[in-house]
């Protein structure tokens, strides 16, 4: 059962290629991000990512955390571009573009069935 915050919450989860020829691609091939956002704020409130390393991910997730979804991927972009000087770079990038339009659609009622 969902408790209060929970109710308000939705996993998103987007997918994107590696580029070949480094660890994260040898070992998933794809990146997957997964976040818990809030959509009474718009705030990423959990995130996961799959890359090569623990390090790696928790950055990522780090930079995603706390994130408004309601203020654009300008700023987050901005600061994936600038902290995150790794070969998956693009990946990410893509992957959070992902989420971002996937986030929208959900909150425009777009795709969604209700069951109650």
């Amino acid at each position: 059962m969902l408790d209060a915050t929970q109710r308000n919450s939705v996993i998103f989860s987007a997918y994107a290629k590696l580029p070949a020829g480094i660890t994260a691609y040898e070992v998933h091939k794809v990146i997957g991000v997964v976040v818990e956002i809030d959509m009474h704020t718009g705030c990423i409130l959990q995130a996961e990512c799959t890359l090569a390393t623990k390090l790696a991910s928790d950055f990522i997730a780090r930079m995603l955390v706390g994130y408004n979804m309601n203020d654009g991927l300008e700023a987050l972009n901005a600061q994936i571009e600038k902290h995150y000087q790794a070969s998956a770079k693009k990946a990410v990038l893509t992957a959070v573009r992902m989420l971002n339009d996937k986030f929208i659609s959900y909150k425009n009622g777009e795709g969604i069935d209700y069951y109650d």
